[in-house]
C-alpha cells in the first residue's frame, strides 16, 4: 500500500498543528502517483479483475429483491443513478486524498489518515475529533470487511446444505455446514499478497461468468408475460431498493485498497479509468440478473440461488462454480480487513526479532478474526442476509457518503473554494443528510425483516 509509516504519519500531525495547514495546495510539479514506491504493485488488469471479483458476490443475486422493491422501469433508473452517485463518492473521496498528499507531500495516504489530516485542516467543530476520526474509521472499516465474510460464509453454507440435499439425501444440522467450510476458509486466509488474488481473481471471473450465463439461460425458460411485472412499487417499499443495490456496488475499504497498490495509480480515476470499466461491467451484470430474476420469480425472490430448482444439472453446475467465487471473494475480503488491523496496528505493538514468531502470530490473528469469528456469527446469529444488509448500510452511511464530504469541506474550508453561491458547501452538506437517511433507511430495513414482515423468506 502507501509507503508513508504510521510514526512518520504522526509526525506530519506534529507538523500540520505548527503550519496550521495552508491555504493553497502546492502548485509545484508533486506528483504523488511518480512517488510510489510498491513492493508487489497491481497492473491496471490485475485491479480491474480484483474489482469485479469483489463485488460479484452475494449482492449480485440480491438485486433482483432490489428490483422487488421498485419495479422494473424505476429499477432501472435507480440502478444507473446509484451506479453513478457510487462512482461520483469514490471520485470525490480520491480527489481529497490526493490534493492532502500533495500539501504534505506523501506518496499515498490510508483512509483513517487521510481522514485525521483532513480534519486538522477544517473547522473548529471537525478538528475537536481529528485525535478520534482515524479509529473510527478504522472500526467501522473493520466491521464493514467482517460483515462480508458473514454474509459470503451464510450463503456458501446454505448453499452446501441444499447440494448436500440433492445429492447425497443428507439433512445435516446447518452449523455443519458452516464447520464443513472451516478449512476451507483458513485455506483462502492463508494468501498474504493482492498479487496472488488478483491471478486466482481472473480464473474465478471466468467461472463467475460462465455460471452467470447458466443462471440466464435458465431464467430464460418459461419467462412469465413481461407486461404483467410491476413497473412501479409503492413509495414505501421503493426506498428499500438502496440498501441491497448499496450492498451490491459500495465498498470504500476494497477500491481504497486496490487504488493504493497499483503501480499507475492515475489511470484509477480517469475517464475511462479503472473505475469507470469496472463499474460500467457490474452495472450491466447487475441490470441483466436482477431483471431477469425479478421478471421470473416475481415476489419469490430473495436470494436468486435460493430460488431456482438445484434437481436441474445446469443449476447445480452454476451453483457450484458461482459457490467458487464467492470462497475466492472471501479470501480478498479478509484480506482487506487484515490491512485495517495489522497493518495499522498489530505491527506496532508486536516488535519482535524473529520473523517466524512474527508470521505465526499474525497467521493466528487472521484464522481468529476472519475465520473463526465468522463462524461463530454465522452459527449463532442465523438472521439471514437482513442483518448484514443493514450492517453494511450503516457503514456505508459513513465510509462512502458522510466522511468523503466531510473530508471535501474540510479542504475547502481555508481555501474558500466553495464555488459560486457556496454550491459545493450546500451539496456536501446534502450528502451528509443522505448518510443520515441511509443511516436510518439501513436500521429500518434490519427491523423490517428481522421482526418477520410479511413475505419475508429472510
Amino acid at each position: 500500500m502507501g509507503d508513508i509509516s504510521i510514526q512518520d504519519y504522526n509526525n506530519r500531525i506534529h507538523l500540520l498543528q505548527q503550519i496550521y495547514f495552508p491555504t493553497e495546495v502546492p502548485d509545484d510539479d508533486y506528483e504523488p502517483y511518480d512517488e510510489r514506491y510498491l513492493r508487489k504493485p497491481l497492473k491496471n488488469w490485475e485491479a480491474y479483475n480484483l474489482i469485479i471479483r469483489g463485488f460479484l458476490g452475494t449482492g449480485l443475486l440480491l438485486l433482483p429483491e432490489a428490483f422487488r422493491y421498485s419495479g422494473v422501469l424505476v429499477g432501472i433508473v435507480d440502478l444507473v443513478v446509484v451506479s453513478i452517485f457510487v462512482t461520483h463518492m469514490y471520485h470525490l473521496f480520491m480527489k481529497s486524498r490526493i490534493t492532502l498528499c500533495k500539501i504534505l507531500r506523501v506518496a499515498s495516504l490510508y483512509y483513517p489518515q487521510a481522514m485525521k489530516f483532513g480534519f486538522e485542516a477544517g473547522p473548529s467543530c471537525l478538528r475537536i475529533f481529528s485525535p478520534v476520526i482515524g479509529i473510527f474509521v478504522d472500526m467501522l472499516c473493520f466491521l464493514n470487511q467482517l460483515n462480508y465474510l458473514c454474509s459470503y460464509l451464510w450463503h456458501m453454507s446454505h448453499d452446501l446444505e441444499r447440494i448436500f440435499e440433492i445429492w447425497y439425501g443428507q439433512d445435516f444440522d446447518h452449523h455443519s455446514y458452516v464447520l464443513i467450510l472451516g478449512p476451507y476458509l483458513i485455506l483462502a486466509m492463508c494468501v498474504t499478497n493482492l498479487k496472488v488474488y488478483a491471478i486466482f481473481a481472473v480464473f474465478s471471473n471466468v467461472f463467475t461468468l460462465v455460471s452467470l450465463s447458466m443462471m440466464i439461460f435458465y431464467l430464460t425458460q418459461d419467462l412469465p408475460n413481461f407486461t404483467l411485472i410491476p413497473a412501479f412499487s409503492a413509495p414505501s417499499d421503493h426506498i428499500l431498493f438502496f440498501v441491497p443495490a448499496l450492498y451490491a456496488l459500495q465498498s470504500v475499504p476494497l477500491v481504497s485498497t486496490v487504488e493504493l497498490n497499483m503501480l499507475k495509480g492515475k489511470d484509477f480515476l480517469r475517464i475511462p479509468g479503472i473505475l469507470c470499466q469496472s463499474y460500467a461491467t457490474l452495472s450491466i451484470i447487475y441490470f441483466v440478473i436482477g431483471v431477469l430474476g425479478y421478471w421470473r420469480y416475481e415476489e419469490k425472490t430473495v436470494l436468486l440461488t435460493h430460488n431456482m430448482d438445484v434437481s436441474s444439472w445446469l443449476v447445480k453446475t452454476s451453483i457450484i462454480l458461482y459457490f467458487f467465487g464467492i470462497y475466492i471473494s472471501y479470501g480478498l475480503q479478509g484480506q482487506i480487513g487484515i490491512y485495517v488491523i495489522w497493518e495499522h496496528y498489530l505491527t506496532l505493538w508486536i516488535n519482535l526479532r524473529w520473523e517466524f514468531l512474527k508470521a505465526l502470530i499474525e497467521y493466528i490473528f487472521r484464522f481468529s478474526l476472519f475465520v473463526i469469528l465468522p463462524m461463530i456469527v454465522v452459527i449463532y446469529l442465523p438472521t439471514g442476509m437482513s442483518l448484514f444488509l443493514s450492517i453494511h448500510g450503516m457503514c456505508q452511511a459513513f465510509l462512502a457518503i458522510m466522511f468523503p464530504a466531510l473530508l471535501d469541506i474540510s479542504l475547502r474550508w481555508k481555501r474558500k473554494k466553495f464555488g459560486s453561491c457556496y454550491w459545493m458547501f450546500i451539496k456536501d452538506l446534502l450528502l451528509i443528510c443522505l448518510s443520515c437517511c441511509l443511516l436510518v433507511l439501513s436500521g429500518y430495513h434490519g427491523y423490517r425483516f428481522c421482526m418477520g414482515h410479511p413475505g419475508s423468506n429472510w
